[in-house]
């Protein structure tokens, strides 16, 4: 069986980058769980950096959980998500699901449908 999820150890006091989006408006949500490695308890933060195409956000800080999730809306072009951690941990991050890319897939199809139905009735009349 695959392991279907990335496994990332990060000491108290670093910062390390988990999620990067680049140039798309695909709605999704960017899921990760973290648990304290040690006997301290889970604590640390989330940096949410966010740019709606050209103008950017404030940055937004939450706390960090045992389970987390970051949505990333139409209009989040450009999305980092970053945890500072407050003691040594373990992240799991799940391998990326298909559901994402079905709906990239099908968003695709539906526009080059949508282009041939455009385009074909112009290269009939010539």
């Amino acid at each position: 069986m695959k392991n279907s999820q990335e496994i990332i150890f990060v000491e108290a006091g670093e910062k390390i980058e988990i999620f990067n989006r680049r140039f798309s408006s695909v709605p999704m949500s960017y899921e990760f769980s973290a648990k304290p490695v040690g006997s301290k308890p889970l604590s640390g933060s989330l940096e949410i950096h966010s740019k709606k195409t050209v103008f950017t956000r404030p940055v937004k800080t939450i706390d960090l959980k045992s389970t987390n999730a970051v949505n990333a809306s139409l209009w989040d072009t450009f999305m980092t998500i970053y945890v500072l951690a407050g003691c040594d941990m373990e992240i799991s991050i799940p391998k990326k699901k298909m559901s994402s890319s079905k709906a990239l897939i099908s968003m695709i199809v539906l526009v080059v449908i949508l282009a041939l139905v455009l385009i074909l009735p112009g290269l009939n009349s010539t």
